[in-house]
């Protein structure tokens, strides 16, 4: 997100919620202010309409004085039942209302009531509007509410009594004082009921009601129903009480709240697009521009940053200290982009940058239609000179060879006559590895010629210092697009090339193939098999019998291993052993072995009748890390064979120097009383110096080196190798024997033992019984 959005995010809502904050405050005085003046209106109101009703009370006040002190009521009560005593006290009451000039009233009436004998309504006189009507039930209810109650005055409030809202006031009048009576004399006395509807209250009540919109009520404690409400006493003994609607304010105020809304949102944006220009003109726009030119000036579109940026303001001072900033990293990325893509000891590219460029390569030879060959080189004996002329003496090696490859990509990128040789590129890979990439439409020609090239020039070692080192090299190559699409593919298979190099004797070069990656990939899937073996259900023993030449007897067996793989089938143990040393699951198949083998030996045991010789195979790699001895003391207890019986054979199927511990071991097994022999003489890295080395008591020569001896016809040199080994008390055995032919041959040497298959195949424990009974008739017959 571009700092003018975020700006601009930050910017809106402060400022919306700014102007929503004053229109709430604008929006709630405004509220208090009509509450207020909404109050005062309907105090107002009901004070006049208490005002009015006042009136009329004092009317029916004085009204009632005058009607119950008049001589026209003497005179109708004298003569009651005289027609022409009723007629004068209506003339009477309608004169002195006629006279009235201080309320203005459509009903007035004047009834007389009387207790006893039985309570009844003796005479009612009204003026009204109507000339039909009678005493309403109301107000006739309201009359002998009075007899019952025998209150001696009472004022009520008679609302809807017909079509008339009345003010009604009563008296008791004693017949006799024309006064109020003694409460004794309550039940003789009469009861005087006017009844006036205030006609002025009524009509300013309709006019308020209909200009406030608000509810009048009449009663003795009316309820409250809203908070804006008011209420005053009535002369009546009543309240009068106002209240408006309880969204009244509401009503009032939604206009007001929608053009605050309006104004609010119109002034929000307007300030939000001010306040954007500004902060984009003096802020955001300089730090977007300087942003831009720091962008040009890293990618080289530009040297430096413009003069714009160099006033007094924070964005010039920020430029400032950016172009200082700029000045010093851009000298560290120069001094670090060399050390990403130089190698700092030779000065050649190195493996980062040989990448990158080689994965580049790679795409360019794909649209050119080009081939791309990779040269993985590594420095034969380089170990043996670094270790013996010190680490320093050996980067000076490193460096001079590798100015020979620069030259030599120099020299081969322009060998042809237009110029346009090959794209040699060199590098260090690592140590004393080192590359060369190839891009040509023939790269592999050109391979071929480099490669030729420094093989000639390493051919009698690498000449430095004015002297000659034994350092050559081996060179593996592959090639684009036929060995890997890709640079690590390319890269892995030279070196897998490489090291095919080496197996075949140094100093060369190798092509990767398609069958050296299927021997890889075998290797690979057998190394993997063995770290998930399952020994107890793959693994099993075979015995190969060890006869004496000179007694012609059975001395012992030699343990076997075979591996017959759930997943590979039948592995031989020429190709699973190696690969099982250098992978680091050789001590566990040792122990294996060991177990096994020791635990057959007291049934073979009872087979032969006799103690024997056990020989049991475990490789050299493994005297370096090996804790066997604890294991062939912990076996040979547990199935009580004594030492002597046991003899380990030392396979050197790589080349291991005898190191302090590995003496130590040997040593102690020897004391022991372990029986050690050197296995597979003559062949591999078996050296005399082993002879000497290890403490052993039996060598045995391989089959493979005697075959090819007797082939060459160098018998005679068998017998002095034989003769060493006796004169350094050493027992002698030789493998071998196929034929009857053999044995004669072998017998000659003077050796003490033979094994071959001849004198019995390899066999399972199962098989044993029968080859013993096999071999004792026939084969060792032939020996002795």
């Amino acid at each position: 997100m571009t700092l003018n959005k975020r700006a601009l995010l930050v910017i809106t809502p402060v400022v919306l919620l700014s102007f929503v904050v004053a229109s709430m405050v604008v929006y709630e005085q405004a509220r208090n202010f009509l509450e207020r003046q909404e109050q005062y209106r309907i105090n107002n109101a009901v004070t006049q309409l208490a005002s009015e009703f006042g009136r009329y009370a004092t009317f029916a006040e004085s009204y009632m004085l005058s009607t119950t002190q008049s001589h026209a009521l003497r005179q109708y009560l004298q003569t009651m039942d005289d027609e022409f005593s009723n007629l004068g006290l209506s003339r009477s009451l309608e004169d002195t209302l006629r006279s009235n000039d201080e309320v203005q009233t459509d009903y007035l009436s004047v009834s007389i009531g009387m207790r006893s004998p039985e309570p009844h309504i003796h005479s009612h006189v009204e003026f009204s509007t109507d000339p039909f009507s009678e005493i309403s039930p109301q107000l006739e209810a309201f009359i002998f509410g009075m007899f019952n109650e025998g209150a001696l005055e009472r004022w009520a409030y008679i609302p809807d009594a017909g079509s008339h809202n009345l003010l009604v006031k009563a008296e008791l009048i004693d017949q006799q004082t024309f006064v109020q009576p003694l409460p004794v004399q309550a039940d003789k006395a009469l009861t005087v009921v006017l009844a006036i509807e205030p006609t002025g209250f009524n009509t300013l009540r309709q006019q308020l009601e209909a200009e406030l919109g608000a509810h009048f009520t009449i009663g003795d404690a009316p309820r409250a129903l809203s908070p804006l409400t008011a209420s005053a006493p009535l002369t009546a003994g009543q309240t009068l009480q106002i209240s408006l609607p309880e969204n009244h304010l509401q009503q009032q105020l939604l206009p007001l709240a929608g053009w605050l809304a309006l104004i609010s949102l119109v002034f929000a944006l307007t300030a939000s697009i001010c306040l954007y220009g500004l902060v984009t003109r003096y802020i955001t726009r300089p730090v977007s521009q300087l942003e831009q030119d720091l962008s040009d000036v890293l990618a080289n579109r530009q040297t430096e940053l413009p003069k714009r940026h160099l006033g007094g303001s924070e964005i010039g001072s920020l430029a400032r200290t950016f172009g200082t900033l700029y000045d010093t990293l851009s000298q560290s990325y120069k001094e670090t982009r060399r050390l990403m893509e130089q190698d700092p000891l030779t000065g050649l590219y190195n493996l980062n940058f040989i990448s990158q460029v080689g994965q580049e390569a790679l795409e360019t030879a794909r649209a050119r239609s080009e081939q791309v060959a990779l040269m993985y080189l590594d420095l034969d004996n380089f170990k043996f000179v670094n270790d013996k002329y010190g680490h320093r003496f050996g980067d000076e090696l490193l460096t001079a060879f590798g100015l020979s490859l620069a030259d030599v990509s120099v020299i081969r990128s322009s060998s042809t006559a237009d110029g346009k040789g090959p794209v040699v590129i060199a590098g260090r890979v690592a140590g004393d590895q080192f590359c060369l990439l190839i891009r040509q439409k023939n790269a592999l020609d050109a391979a071929q010629q480099i490669a030729d090239m420094v093989l000639r020039q390493m051919e009698d070692g690498l000449h430095f210092a004015k002297a000659r080192f034994p350092i050559t090299t081996s060179i593996g190559i592959a090639l684009y697009p036929r060995d890997g699409d890709s640079f690590s593919q390319l890269i892995s298979n030279a070196d897998t090339a490489m090291y095919q190099a080496k197996l075949q004797g140094k100093n060369q070069a190798a092509y990767y193939s398609q069958e050296l990656a299927q021997k890889l990939r075998r290797r690979q899937e057998i190394e993997n098999a063995l770290k998930l073996v399952n020994p107890d259900l793959e693994f099993k023993l075979v015995y190969m019998p060890l006869l004496n030449v000179k007694t012609g007897e059975l001395d012992g067996f030699e343990a076997l291993l075979r591996w017959n793989s759930r997943k590979l089938g039948v592995v031989e143990p020429d190709e699973f052993v190696p690969i099982g040393e250098s992978c680091g699951v050789f001590t566990m198949i040792d122990e294996w072995v060991i177990s096994r083998g020791l635990s057959t030996y007291p049934q073979i045991r009872q087979m032969l009748g006799r103690d024997f010789k056990m020989s049991l195979n475990i490789s050299s790699a493994q005297l370096q890390l090996s804790n066997l001895s604890e294991v062939l003391d912990r076996y040979a207890k547990r199935f009580q064979i004594e030492p002597r019986h046991i003899q380990l054979e030392i396979t050197e199927t790589v080349n291991i120097e005898l190191t302090a511990h590995a003496r130590s071991f040997l040593k102690r097994l020897s004391s022991a009383g372990y029986q050690l022999a050197l296995d597979d003489f003559g062949a591999g890295f078996t050296s005399l110096l082993r002879i000497v080395e290890y403490p052993i008591t039996m060598v045995k020569f391989d089959k493979g080196f005697i075959q090819q001896t007797l082939k060459r016809g160098n018998r005679q040199i068998l017998k002095p190798l034989v003769e060493l080994c006796h004169s350094n008390g050493l027992l002698v055995t030789m493998e071998g024997a196929e034929s009857q032919e053999d044995i004669d041959v072998l017998s000659t040497f003077d050796c003490d033992y033979i094994q071959g298959y001849f004198l019995g195949m390899p066999i399972t424990l199962e098989e044993m019984e029968d080859a013993l009974r096999s071999l004792r008739e026939g084969k060792l017959a032939a020996v002795s």
